[in-house]
């Protein structure tokens, strides 16, 4: 039971995301929100951050998206639970696929990244909340333009 309202947490949390509902999104997060976007380079031996947000940071971040120079086009997030483990103190960590499309203006469809997340969702009340997501990329080339948070 437990299994299916984290896949619905997460799948929404991707949705938000996906429609530019910043607010929404951010109304999944809890107040102690973490956030960040890391990557393993072969090149240099080790795991880089690309992005560390804390919740205020990431609400600044959304709110600047529609000053930015954009990638056209849609992004869509695919995320599929993999693993979740329910903790005695109402957290609950959860590992997924990630796949996230790009579709152009004239409607031409690419992979833009794949990876993982993991994430930490607390049961506040009757509520989930997103403590903290580590999206952790395969992908390492990215075009301009991409401010959006995976």
């Amino acid at each position: 039971m437990m299994g299916e309202k984290i896949r619905e947490f997460i799948a929404k949390s991707c949705m938000t995301m996906d429609e530019e509902r910043f607010d929404d999104y951010l109304a999944l997060c809890s107040g102690n929100y973490r956030y960040r976007i890391l990557t393993f380079s072969p090149d240099i031996g080790r795991e880089m951050t690309w992005l560390d947000l804390d919740a205020s940071g990431m609400h600044a971040l959304l709110n600047m998206v529609p000053q930015h120079v954009r990638l056209q086009g849609k992004l869509r997030r695919h995320a599929s639970l993999y693993t979740h483990e329910e903790r005695p103190d109402h957290v609950v960590s959860a590992v997924s696929s990630l796949i996230v499309s790009h579709t152009a203006l004239d409607g031409e469809t690419k992979i833009f990244a794949s990876g993982q997340l993991q994430d930490r969702i607390a049961l506040e009340g009757d509520e989930l909340k997103l403590v903290s997501r580590d999206v952790l990329l395969d992908t390492r080339v990215f075009g301009p333009g991409s401010h959006v948070p995976i």
